[in-house]
């Protein structure tokens, strides 16, 4: 899936969606090339996968290492 900030495309990520665990598994995150992470980004992001949890109905999120901090 694309991940947009401020307008731009600025990296895409791998969401796996475990039913029977009810868990919403994030196996990827990849920003493209130049693009620094800051706390808008992070906001936004961490915001924007509880919403898609929330509609697909997970109760949990698993994030990929190095990520653990977003939420």
């Amino acid at each position: 899936m694309p991940i947009f900030h401020e307008g731009a495309l600025v990296g895409r990520l791998d969401p796996k969606m475990h039913r029977d665990r009810k868990q919403l598994e994030i196996k990827g995150i990849f920003l493209e090339d130049g693009f620094r992470r800051n706390k808008d980004f992070d906001t936004g992001l961490a915001d924007t996968l509880k919403d898609l949890a929330v509609f697909l109905g997970a109760e949990k999120i698993a994030l990929p290492k190095g990520w653990g901090k977003l939420l």
